[in-house]
């Protein structure tokens, strides 16, 4: 049921810095249970003002499996930044 209110908040939340700064937060409670959740609807909220928060818990977890989910995510946010779909647009007309 969390794992599925997280997934919402990531589709839902999108611009909404409240949602944001609680999904960060969430991060550090290191659960390796609900991280990668909480890392996805990161994802989803589709803010490169993420990335910060993903990299600290990749960082600093002491759990391998939250620091690759928060990898696995921060390489997600970093692909769906704008100037990178820019550049890629750019690059196929070129």
């Amino acid at each position: 049921m969390r794992r599925a209110a997280l997934a919402c908040l990531g589709e839902l939340g999108e611009h909404n810095v409240v949602v944001r700064e609680r999904l960060e937060a969430l991060l550090d409670e290191d659960d390796p249970v609900m991280t990668p959740s909480v890392a996805d609807a990161l994802v989803r909220l589709r803010e490169p003002a993420v990335a910060g928060a993903l990299s600290r818990c990749a960082e600093h977890s002491h759990d391998g499996r939250v620091r690759r989910a928060a990898r696995e995510s921060l390489r997600a946010v970093r692909e769906r930044a704008p100037g990178d779909e820019a550049r890629k647009v750019r690059d196929e007309v070129d």
